[in-house]
C-alpha cells in the first residue's frame, strides 16, 4: 500500500490512486516537519487556511521524496568530462538529459507521467497560498479572483496569463523560468515566483516597477535572478564580484510580459524543465572546471533545482518571516518607538562596546573562567600533539566504574573540558584500570573514526595530569587580571558600556538627556576632568563594603550642592540606571533592595565572598526594619573618572578571585595530587551509588505530603464523578460554622465533631468552594464528611513503607541496606579528607579515623567492637525548659517519665580503641562547614550560627522545640549535661544507614497527624471518665479514689503539655485536675468530679 495525499487525511489505499478534482496526485510521502499553525484570527477564514497549510506542508515532503529519485551524474559522465573524446562526452551528458527526461515522462500507477501529475498538485499549491496568506492578512481577498476554481475548469475570460521576460541585452528578453502574472484586465495582478510564492500588485505597471526595483535590492536580486538559466547567471554573478564591472540598474522598461496562450501552469513547469535541462548542460560543459567532485557538485545542484518546485522555500520563508515578527513584537515598545538617529547612535555606542570586548577578550579571554582556560590549553594540545583541530567541549568521555566494595556499576559522562577540571581517580593510567579499559570517547556524540586512534584514554590520563588545569588556573587568572594592559583593557570596556547603557537608558526614559551628558562627559577619556563641578564616585555600604558594580555620577553647583545624582548599577536585574536629586533618595532606593530577593543577591554577589555573610545580615535586618544607620551609605570620591573607573574594575576583579578561591579553595590546592585524586573518587562513587539506587524501581517512595493529596485526589473526583487529577483537594474549601478547612486537611485530620449545642459541625452544614469551572453541586455536607469519616491516611501510609521499604522479605531489602549503607560510608570518607585537608583534624586522627570508616560497613561483633560507631544522642533532663515559667524551665527532673534522650539522626560518634586520642563527631553538612569535630566540642560547636537548629532540625518534630531551649540553655553555660557517649555502639550500621531514618519519618508522620490509636484512645479516656463518675456517685469512698485517679491523670498531662510549650492546653488540663480534686476531696461536692470530665471533653472538641 503507498500513502497519498487525500484533502486533510494522510491515507492508504490499494487501488489507483485519486486525486483532488479528479487528477491523479504523486504517491510517495515523507512525514511531515513542524510548520508554525495559522493564527486562530479571523475565525471565519481558520479553517480553511489551516487545511491549506496543511496541505502545502505535505505536498512539501511528498516532492521531497519525489526528487530525490532524480538521476544523478554516474562515474561514466564524470570520467568523460574529464576526458578528451568529445563525442563521448556528448554521448554521456545525452544520455543524463535522457534519463531526465524519462524521469518526468515516466507514467505512474494512473498512466500520467509525473509531469501531468505535478501541474494540477502546483495549480491546488497555488490556491493553497493564497489562502494561507489571506488568512494571515498578507493578501487581499480580493485576489482570490485572479486564481482559476480548479484545474479542471475553464480559463475565466476575464483573467490574463503571462511570462515575464528581463532584458539582459540590449536585443535580448530572457524568460524567468516558472514566473506566471496572472491579471484581472492589466489591473489587479498575482504574480506568482518559484521559491518565493505570490505576491499581489493592483496593476500591473506596480508589478513591474516594483520587480525593478527588487532586481535592484542585492537581497532580493539572487532569488529572482536565480530562475534564470545558470548560463545567465554566471556573467551577472562574475560582474558582481568584479570591481571594474558595473551592472546598470533595472528599470520597469526592462521587463516584458508575453501572454501565454496555453495552459499557463504547464507553461510555467515546462520552462522550469527546460531550464533543468539547459543548466545541466551548462554545467557538463562549463571548461573552468577541474575538480571531479566540483563538476560533481554542479551537475547535482541544476537537477536540484532547490526550491523552484512546490511550496518547499516559500514556507521556509514563511517561518522566517513570522520570526522576524515574533523578534518584532517581543522587541521593548522603547526601541520601536526610537527614532531612527537615536537607533543609529545606540547602535554605534553598541559597535564600540563591541570592539571593546572583543578586545579583552583576546587578552583575558582565557583567564575569565576555568571552562575558558582549560578549553584554550586542551585545544592548543590537541592540535600540537596529535594535530587535529578540535573543540574539546565535543568530546565525551564516558568511563564506567564499579563502586566500592560491590559488584554495581555507574557510567560517568563529561567533556574533556569538564574531565580536565575534575580531574582522575588514583591509578587511572595504570593498565587494567577502568578509566583505560571501560572509557568510550566520542567526538559530536558520534565514534571517532580510525583517524582520530591516538586519542584514546592513555593519552587523555597523561595530558590531564601533566596539565594539572584547576590547581594552576587561580594563579594564571591572578597574575593575567594584575598586568596593566589588561586593567587598561577592562577600563575602556567599563567606558564604552557606560555610554551605551546610559544612552539605552535615555531612549527608555528611565534618565533625562541631560543626566545622559553627564555620564558621556566624565565616561569620555578626554572630557572626564574638563568639569570641575561633575565627579564619579563609588559606594561603599555598611561601613567596609564596596560595592563592585556600583557607580554613582554627581553635579554639583558653585557651592558644592548636589544638583543631580546619576547612580549606575551594572548588571542589576531591573533599572541599570537611576538619576535622583539628593542623597537621601539614592540611599532609600538602596535601603528599598534590601526587600527584594533578587536585588538583595545582587548587592551581596558585589563583595568578596568571606563578606557576604555580615552584609547578609545587615540587608535582612533592614528589610524588617528599613531605618539604615547614619553611615550606612558613603560615597567614595575620586579625583577624576580614570582613577574611579580604576577602583571600580579593580573591586570587580577581587570579587571575581574570592569566587574562585570559593570554587578552588587554597586547602584543595595545598593537597597532593594523590589526595585529590582520592576526594574526586570518592564523590563521584557518592553519586554513582546515589543515581544507581534512584533508579532501581523498588527504591522509590511516594514523600507523606504527596501521598495524602494523591489519596485525597482520588477521593474528591469520586464524589464529584470527574476523572481522577481532575480537581485539586488543595483547593476545594469546606467552611462550617466551627471551622474552615481544605478538603486535603480533613481528610487527613478529619473535622470537628465534639459536643457543641451552639454551633453545628462539618457534617450537618457546610458550604463549599473552589476553583472557577468546577461544579460542586455534586457535594453535601453528610457525603463530604462521610468520605473522610474511617479514613486513616497516616495509619495507611506508615503501613506501607513498612509493608514495601521497611519489609525484610520484600524485593531489594538486603540491596536497600546495602546500598543506603555504602553511600554512607563514601560521605563519610570523603568528609574526612576534607577535614584533615582543611585542619579541623590532625593527620594522625585521619589515619585511625579512615581506618574505622573502611570497616564501617562490616557488621560481624568483632569488628564492630574493634571499630565502634556510636550515635550521638542529647539527654534532656530538663522537661519544663520549653515551658516560658520562670523558675520551673530550670527544673531537673530525674523521672525517666518526664526526661528523654533525644538522638541526632545522622551526626555519629567515632571512637578510636587501638590508640589513645579523643572520640571524633560526624556533622555532615553542618553550617559551620566542620564535618569531622572533636566530639568534646560538642558544646563550643552551638556559638556557631545555625548549628542549634541544625542539630535540633535533625531529631522528631516534637522534641525540636524543647532541644531548641535546651541547646540554648546549655550553650549559655547553664547546669545541662552535655553528650555523652552511648554505654552500646551501633551493632548494624545498615540499620543507622537505612532503617533509622525511615523509622523516624514514620514517627514524625505519627506524631504530627491523627491516627486511629490517637482518636480509640481518646474515646476510650472519656468513656472511662463518664462511667467511672456515674457508677461511682453513690459511693463516697469510691467517688473519691476516681477522683484523685482523674485528677493526677489531668495533672501529669498538664505537665507533659507544659514541657510541650502548649500552655492552651496545659491551663484546660490543670482546671480539670481542680475540679475533679475538689470533687474527690468533697462528698458534697461529688458532682463537681464529673464537670472536670466535662470540661475535658470539650477542651478536646475544641483542639478537633
Amino acid at each position: 500500500m503507498r500513502p497519498i495525499v487525500a484533502g486533510l487525511q494522510v491515507v492508504a489505499q490499494t487501488s489507483a490512486p485519486q486525486a483532488r478534482n479528479g487528477k491523479p496526485v504523486m504517491t510517495q510521502k515523507l512525514p511531515p516537519l513542524a510548520i508554525t499553525p495559522t493564527p486562530l484570527t479571523p475565525a471565519d477564514t481558520w479553517p480553511a487556511a489551516s487545511a491549506a497549510l496543511k496541505r502545502l506542508d505535505e505536498l512539501r515532503t511528498l516532492l521531497a521524496s519525489e526528487l530525490e529519485t532524480q538521476p544523478g551524474p554516474s562515474e561514466a559522465l564524470l570520467t568523460a568530462l574529464g576526458g578528451s573524446d568529445a563525442s563521448e562526452r556528448e554521448l554521456e551528458i545525452f544520455s543524463l538529459l535522457q534519463q531526465i527526461d524519462d524521469y518526468w515522462t515516466a507514467p505512474g500507477e494512473t498512466a500520467e507521467s509525473r509531469r501531468d501529475r505535478l501541474v494540477p498538485a502546483l495549480q491546488r499549491a497555488l490556491r493553497d497560498e493564497a489562502s494561507v496568506r489571506i488568512h494571515e492578512r498578507d493578501l487581499e481577498s480580493g485576489y482570490l479572483a485572479c486564481l482559476p476554481d480548479s484545474s479542471g475548469q475553464p480559463q475565466s475570460p476575464a483573467l490574463t496569463y503571462a511570462s515575464l521576460h528581463v532584458q539582459l541585452h540590449d536585443d535580448e528578453h530572457v524568460e524567468m523560468a516558472g514566473v506566471l502574472a496572472i491579471s484581472q484586465e492589466q489591473e489587479r495582478t498575482l504574480l506568482m515566483l518559484p521559491g518565493l510564492g505570490i505576491i499581489g500588485f493592483a496593476t500591473q505597471a506596480l508589478m513591474l516597477a516594483t520587480v525593478a526595483r527588487w532586481l535592484n535590492t542585492p537581497t532580493l536580486q539572487d532569488a529572482l535572478l536565480n530562475t534564470l538559466e545558470q548560463d545567465h547567471q554566471d556573467p551577472l554573478f562574475t560582474i558582481s564580484q568584479e570591481a571594474d564591472l558595473y551592472l546598470e540598474p533595472f528599470t520597469a522598461a526592462d521587463l516584458q510580459l508575453q501572454a501565454v496562450t496555453t495552459a499557463p501552469f504547464m507553461h510555467a513547469l515546462d520552462r522550469l524543465l527546460n531550464k533543468q535541462r539547459n543548466d545541466i548542460r551548462h554545467a557538463c560543459e562549463r571548461p573552468d572546471i577541474e575538480d571531479r567532485e566540483a563538476r560533481r557538485g554542479l551537475i547535482q545542484k541544476a537537477i536540484d533545482m532547490r526550491g523552484l518546485l512546490g511550496p518547499s522555500y516559500m514556507l521556509e520563508l514563511r517561518e522566517l518571516t513570522n520570526r522576524q515578527r515574533q523578534y518584532h513584537r517581543d522587541m521593548p515598545d522603547w526601541l520601536k518607538i526610537a527614532s531612527e538617529a537615536d537607533l543609529q547612535t545606540y547602535a554605534d555606542h553598541l559597535r564600540r562596546y563591541d570592539d571593546a570586548h572583543a578586545a579583552m577578550l583576546s587578552v583575558l579571554g582565557s583567564a575569565a573562567s576555568p571552562e575558558q582556560f582549560a578549553e584554550t590549553h586542551l585545544r592548543t594540545r590537541l592540535a600540537n600533539d596529535l594535530g587535529h583541530d578540535l573543540h574539546p567541549r565535543a568530546l565525551t568521555i564516558a568511563t564506567r566504574r564499579t563502586l566500592p566494595s560491590t559488584d554495581k556499576t555507574y557510567l560517568m559522562t563529561r567533556s574533556l573540558v569538564e574531565l580536565a577540571l575534575y580531574g582522575l581517580h588514583p591509578d587511572d593510567e595504570v593498565a587494567g584500570s577502568d578509566f583505560l579499559e571501560q572509557t568510550v570517547i566520542t567526538l559530536n556524540d558520534k565514534p571517532l573514526d580510525a583517524a582520530y586512534a591516538p586519542l584514546n584514554p592513555a593519552y587523555l590520563a597523561g595530558l590531564i595530569d601533566e596539565l594539572d588545569l584547576r590547581a594552576v588556573f587561580g594563579e594564571f587568572q591572578q597574575a593575567a587580571y594584575q598586568q596593566e594592559h589588561s586593567q587598561q583593557l577592562l577600563r575602556a570596556l567599563a567606558r564604552t558600556r557606560l555610554t551605551a547603557q546610559g544612552w539605552a537608558a535615555k531612549m527608555q526614559g528611565h534618565i533625562q538627556p541631560e543626566d545622559f551628558a553627564i555620564v558621556a562627559q566624565l565616561a569620555s577619556p578626554t572630557q572626564g576632568a574638563s568639569d570641575p563641578a561633575l565627579c564619579v564616585q563609588q559606594i561603599r555600604l555598611n561601613g567596609h563594603n564596596v560595592m563592585a558594580r556600583l557607580l554613582a555620577f554627581r553635579k554639583q553647583d558653585a557651592q558644592g550642592r548636589t544638583e543631580r545624582l546619576i547612580m549606575v548599577a551594572m548588571d542589576a536585574p531591573g533599572q541599570p540606571f537611576k538619576a535622583f536629586d539628593t542623597e537621601t533618595q539614592l540611599l532609600h532606593e538602596v535601603v528599598g533592595w534590601s526587600a527584594s530577593p533578587s536585588m538583595t543577591a545582587y548587592l551581596l554577589d558585589q563583595v568578596e565572598v568571606s563578606a557576604r555573610p555580615e552584609l547578609e545580615q545587615k540587608l535582612a535586618a533592614l528589610a524588617l526594619k528599613p531605618q539604615p544607620e547614619k553611615d550606612f551609605l558613603q560615597f567614595i570620591d575620586h579625583p577624576d573618572c580614570e582613577t574611579a573607573l580604576r577602583g571600580f574594575t579593580d573591586e570587580q576583579t577581587r570579587v571575581m578571585l574570592s569566587e574562585q578561591a570559593r570554587h578552588t579553595p587554597d586547602w584543595y590546592l595545598r593537597a597532593t595530587r594523590a589526595q585529590r585524586r582520592e576526594l574526586q573518587a570518592l564523590e563521584e562513587a557518592i553519586g554513582g551509588a546515589l543515581g544507581h539506587y534512584q533508579a532501581q524501581p523498588h527504591t522509590q517512595v511516594q514523600p507523606f505530603k504527596n501521598y495524602v493529596h494523591q489519596r485525597a485526589s482520588q477521593q474528591i473526583a469520586q464524589l464529584l464523578n470527574v476523572p481522577a487529577a481532575n480537581v485539586d483537594p488543595d483547593l476545594i474549601v469546606i467552611t462550617s460554622e466551627r471551622e474552615s478547612l481544605t478538603y486535603t486537611d480533613m481528610l487527613l485530620n478529619g473535622y470537628n465533631d465534639s459536643i457543641d449545642p451552639v454551633r453545628t459541625s462539618a457534617d450537618t452544614q457546610a458550604t463549599f468552594s473552589g476553583p472557577d469551572g468546577i461544579d460542586l453541586s455534586a457535594l453535601s455536607p453528610a457525603a463530604v464528611a462521610g468520605s473522610v469519616r474511617g479514613r486513616w491516611l497516616a495509619d495507611d501510609y506508615i503501613a506501607l513503607i513498612r509493608s514495601t521499604l521497611l519489609n525484610p522479605e520484600s524485593e531489594g531489602y538486603a540491596y536497600r541496606r546495602q546500598i543506603n549503607t555504602l553511600i554512607t560510608q563514601l560521605q563519610m570518607k570523603a568528609a574526612a579528607l576534607r577535614s584533615v585537608l582543611k585542619g579541623h583534624i590532625e593527620a594522625a586522627q585521619y589515619a585511625w579515623l579512615k581506618q574505622s570508616l573502611d570497616n564501617a560497613h562490616l557488621n560481624d561483633p568483632a569488628s564492630r567492637e574493634q571499630y565502634p560507631l556510636y550515635p550521638l544522642q542529647v539527654h534532656v533532663d530538663k522537661p519544663l525548659i520549653a515551658s516560658g515559667l520562670n523558675g520551673v524551665d530550670q527544673l531537673v527532673i530525674p523521672s525517666p517519665l518526664l526526661t528523654h534522650v533525644e538522638t541526632v539522626q545522622g551526626c555519629l560518634v567515632i571512637l578510636p580503641t587501638q590508640i589513645r586520642h579523643a572520640a571524633l563527631l560526624y556533622t555532615p553538612q553542618a553550617p559551620d562547614g566542620i564535618e569531622f569535630r572533636l566530639f568534646s566540642a560538642f558544646v563550643r560547636s552551638l556559638d556557631s550560627d545555625g548549628m542549634i537548629d541544625y542539630y535540633k532540625d535533625r531529631c522528631r518534630i516534637k522534641a525540636r522545640r524543647t532541644l531548641s531551649f535546651f541547646l540554648r540553655d546549655m550553650q549559655q553555660g547553664k547546669a545541662n549535661k552535655p553528650p555523652v557517649i552511648p554505654k552500646a555502639f551501633i551493632s548494624d550500621f545498615a540499620e543507622t544507614c537505612f532503617n533509622r531514618p525511615l523509622e523516624r519519618r514514620l514517627r514524625d508522620v505519627e506524631e504530627t497527624t491523627t491516627g486511629r490509636n490517637d482518636m480509640l484512645n481518646q474515646l476510650i479516656w472519656v468513656s472511662v471518665e463518664i462511667i467511672a463518675t456515674a457508677l461511682t456517685l453513690p459511693f463516697p469512698p469510691a467517688s473519691f479514689a476516681v477522683g484523685s485517679l482523674l485528677s493526677l491523670h489531668d495533672s501529669g498531662r498538664a505537665i507533659k503539655a507544659l514541657t510541650e510549650g502548649e500552655h492552651g492546653r496545659a491551663t484546660a488540663y490543670m482546671l480539670s485536675a481542680l475540679f475533679n480534686g475538689i470533687g474527690a476531696g468533697s462528698d458534697l461536692l461529688v458532682g463537681l468530679k464529673g464537670f472536670g470530665g466535662v470540661l475535658h471533653h470539650l477542651e478536646h472538641g475544641r483542639e478537633s
